[in-house]
């Protein structure tokens, strides 16, 4: 952990999630996103590549993976502290059979990995780096469920992850470069005895399928005070499913619909926007008295 994420998991690095220590309270907003179960800011087309290699030795064989991944960046930023980075979504398919040679006793066979689909069992929490684009998750973090077909034979694997997965990540766009945690191994026959075949995957953003909403606060920074100015926003959402506008006003959540407020002092205004998956955005104005 430590050396993965520049503090310790049980000690330093908590001090990210107070931020978050209540994901489930109905009124808990931030300046970015509300990870909720499984809500995404982002959600991403993927591709990438799926490598197998036998213990027995010979070189590495690879197919192609596509998928899509949804995540959330840390509510408040990393700048300051390591703070907590939302997956809520990991799909990938194998495009074609993976056909790998294994040499067994002086021979060689191949080994066919035909069919290949993997999930995120359930949305996660991992690290983001203080100052960075790197995010991390111990192990035990990620659930991978995976079902396929090795050998003509189907499977069915659910499993944590062994080893610490690190990725890259920020608005838009995604890395994850080769093992790092992210493999699944299987076993094939060599006379009397096995041989063991690891497959790891990586992958990077192709194209963003679904954006956050954008809110803007257009209430100008110091109205007329006593009087009753109009509630002006700009709200937009590239997918076109906004779900949800709401004020709230020093903190205060306005009811549904409220068009204008009566100013007799300052107020902080916050305009926050969701979208039909949960992304959240929040725009914050602190609005003055002439």
């Amino acid at each position: 952990g430590t050396e993965l994420l520049g503090c310790d998991l049980g000690a330093d690095c908590y001090t990210g999630f107070d931020e978050v220590l209540r994901p489930l309270a109905n009124d808990r907003v931030t300046a970015a996103a509300t990870p909720v179960a499984s809500n995404e800011e982002w959600r991403l087309a993927i591709s990438g590549q799926m490598e197998a290699l036998a213990s027995s030795g010979g070189s590495p064989v690879s197919a192609a993976l596509t998928g899509t991944i949804g995540y959330s960046l840390c509510a408040a930023g990393n700048t300051s502290a390591p703070c907590p980075f939302h997956l809520g979504s990991l799909e990938l398919e194998l495009d074609a059979p993976l056909v790998l040679p294994v040499t067994c006793g002086g021979s060689t066979t191949t080994h066919t990995l035909s069919e290949l689909s993997m999930r995120l069992d359930q949305p996660a929490f991992g690290i983001s780096q203080q100052g960075t684009a790197w995010n991390g998750f111990p192990p035990g973090a990620l659930v991978i469920d995976a079902e396929g077909v090795f050998d003509s034979v189907p499977f069915h694997v659910r499993r944590p992850n062994q080893e610490p997965v690190k990725m890259r990540a920020g608005q838009a766009w995604v890395l994850m470069q080769g093992a790092d945690g992210a493999w699944l191994e299987f076993s094939v026959p060599c006379g009397d005895d096995e041989i063991d075949v690891v497959v790891w995957w990586g992958y990077a953003g192709m194209a963003v399928d679904e954006f956050p909403p954008q809110a803007t606060i257009e209430v100008p920074t110091s109205v007329t005070c006593p009087s009753t100015p109009a509630l002006s926003k700009s709200v937009s959402d590239a997918d076109g499913d906004v779900v949800s506008v709401r004020w709230r006003v020093d903190g205060v959540l306005m009811e549904e619909g409220v068009a204008s407020m009566p100013f007799t002092q300052p107020h902080l205004l916050e305009l926050v926007v969701r979208d039909s998956r949960g992304a959240t955005s929040t725009a914050k104005k602190n609005v003055g008295c002439l």
